[in-house]
């Protein structure tokens, strides 16, 4: 669920992104538990980052 509503919000922004399944990528799981999360999904955005419910808000980060 909380994917989804983050999917939806940058979606609903039109941002564009990258989607990335970690399923097959090693490195981007040592960098996200590197960060203190274990659990997805994660946004990044050069050295900002976040996973939780303040997607609107922070999606400002990406128009500004």
């Amino acid at each position: 669920m909380q994917y989804d509503i983050t999917k939806d919000a940058i979606n609903s922004k039109s941002i564009k992104y990258d989607l990335i399944n970690i399923d097959t990528k090693a490195d981007i799981i040592e960098k996200l538990l590197s960060l203190g999360y274990h659990e997805v999904p994660v946004v990044l955005k050069d050295s900002n980052h976040w996973y939780g419910i303040f997607i609107q808000m922070k999606l400002l980060i990406f128009i500004n």
